[in-house]
């Protein structure tokens, strides 16, 4: 039928009866956290990466935006407690490290492949194809966290590089001495 006036209770939902609607600002999200503030807040040891990849031909450090997100775990719906880091260079492209508190053992099966790192076991998936839009990423555990850090754009080794590079997050603000 074509012109028909609608109800416009069509266009307002009603939840099953006790379901409760939640807002997403309801679901303890914190963005634009510091480090410090998510390392303090986590229920599991937060790492950092103290070293990120380099722009060809440069010295020092490049220039990265990194914002962190702190997740507070939820049971409805189910989500583990996180703290997400999204790091971003104008050039290199961006890096995400996603950690939570470890739950079981890490398992390679394939096409994860198991290397070890500084005495520490790390999983690598890099994707076969360009085909599916992957990112390579790197999965270990240190001190009860599960970290995974991934990247489309930035390779193998630099992330393998960033894994090595992780130190405790501080909890505190910066000292002045």
């Amino acid at each position: 039928a074509f012109d028909e006036v609608l109800d416009p209770k069509i266009f307002t939902f009603e939840p099953p009866e006790g379901e409760t609607i939640r807002r997403p600002e309801d679901l303890g999200m914190d963005h634009d956290v510091t480090i410090e503030q998510a390392a303090e807040r986590a229920s599991f040891r937060v790492w950092v990466a103290s070293d990120l990849p380099r722009a060809e031909g440069t010295r020092f450090r490049p220039d990265w935006e990194v914002e962190v997100l702190y997740q507070p775990g939820l049971e409805r719906p189910r989500m583990p407690e996180m703290v997400v880091m999204f790091c971003h260079h104008d050039t290199l492209g961006s890096v995400t490290i996603h950690e939570r508190a470890a739950e079981t053992a890490l398992e390679a099966r394939p096409p994860w492949e198991s290397l070890e790192l500084d005495g520490v076991r790390v999983l690598v998936l890099e994707p076969s194809s360009q085909r599916l839009p992957v990112p390579t990423q790197v999965r270990l555990q240190r001190e009860g966290t599960e970290i995974d850090i991934s990247s489309a754009e930035v390779d193998r080794d630099s992330l393998i590089a960033v894994a090595r590079s992780l130190v405790p997050a501080p909890t505190g603000p910066p000292s002045f001495s």
